[in-house]
């Protein structure tokens, strides 16, 4: 999910379809999955610099870099 900054309150969340103000992690599975990419800078023809933001408990810190790679796969950006 794109953003323009990241709000580490609104994002945590994040469902891949929106930011949720009342997610159940106990019972829904998309709450926390989504990785949400903000502050994207083109800084030459062959660089990009981005942050990044997952939930690291229900993703993992790998779980959200591979994500982020097969997005970025996926748009032939690799």
């Amino acid at each position: 999910m794109l953003a323009s900054t990241i709000d580490v309150n609104a994002h945590l969340f994040a469902d891949g379809n929106g930011f949720p103000t009342t997610p159940n992690p106990a019972q829904e599975r998309a709450p926390g999955m989504a990785v949400v990419v903000a502050n994207l800078q083109c800084l030459d023809p062959n660089t990009v610099a981005f942050e990044a933001f997952s939930h690291n408990t229900i993703r993992g810190a790998a779980g959200g870099v591979v994500l982020l790679a097969e997005l970025a796969h996926s748009m032939e950006l690799l």
